[in-house]
């Protein structure tokens, strides 16, 4: 499905038109099986010139039959959940940085909402991915435990140290486990702001339209957000939390977004002649 406005919606659905984006996405599971939804457009962002619709258009029909045509897969990518310090495997031959992200459960009760300082918030995993010289992409996702940081000071001191909003992920690490990647890291960076400086975020800087953008990436996301969704009817209105979603799940939804910032990194943004 390519969302281009209710009218569409409504031609699909009919009566059942879903009110927003995410209930198109929601109906398109249930109606359409397995069919993709790659993207959303409204007149009032053509408009306000948030993006260039044309060639968005071009881009997603290109994308389209691609996958009618079997021409799009899945980038096959491995992981390994690591719950101990000893366990945790180094880089052989690091081409790089290392690349962090987290997932944290924040509390309902918050009041200021999504604050990993709340004192119930808690860190639930953190996906480390990075490449080695041989061109292999390396996924880990962390258990927090005591050894987490110690961990992480091994495989950070004197190297690079990347994330996908990086002010956040490197805070909730350093509130959480103690672990001051600032102080440890040979440097840090963003790939946020640097797909931002260089302006070639297209329809958004989130990490899931990056990917699919750049690197023909597949939606690793709605399925999380479909258990969040259905943690919502039991909880506050519009309230759920990465800690409802089960936790293999999670574990794989963390280490994806540590292996696509590595990948944007390395096939995207080093390419970049201004990078």
């Amino acid at each position: 499905i390519i969302y281009l406005g209710t009218q569409a919606m409504k031609t699909i659905f009919g009566e059942e038109c879903p009110k927003s984006l995410a209930a198109a996405k929601s109906l398109g599971t249930v109606y359409l099986e397995e069919t993709p939804v790659l993207g959303s457009y409204s007149p009032s962002a053509y408009n306000m010139q948030q993006y260039d619709l044309v060639t968005e258009y071009v881009n997603l029909f290109t994308k389209a039959i691609k996958i009618v045509k079997g021409e799009l897969q899945d980038v096959p990518f491995n992981y390994e959940v690591v719950e101990s310090a000893d366990t945790g495997r180094l880089p052989v031959s690091l081409d790089g940085p290392i690349f962090l992200d987290v997932e944290v459960e924040e509390v309902e009760s918050d009041p200021n909402r999504c604050t990993y300082r709340h004192p119930g918030a808690r860190l639930l995993c953190t996906g480390v991915s990075w490449r080695e010289t041989t061109g292999e992409y390396v996924n880990i996702v962390l258990v927090p435990r005591a050894s987490t940081a110690e961990y992480l000071t091994r495989l950070c001191s004197g190297n690079g140290v990347y994330a996908h909003n990086t002010k956040y992920d490197l805070g909730v690490l350093k509130h959480h486990c103690s672990f001051d990647a600032y102080s440890v890291a040979g440097d840090t960076g963003d790939t946020y702001l640097d797909f931002y400086s260089l302006n070639i975020g297209g329809r958004g800087l989130g990490l899931g339209a990056l990917a699919s953008k750049h690197l023909d990436a597949p939606d690793w996301k709605s399925e999380v957000w479909k258990h969040m969704d259905a943690a919502k009817k039991t909880r506050s209105p519009g309230w759920s939390s990465f800690g409802d979603i089960p936790k293999d799940l999670r574990y794989r939804y963390n280490a994806r977004d540590g292996f696509w910032t590595c990948r944007l990194y390395h096939e995207v943004l080093k390419h970049h002649p201004l990078f």
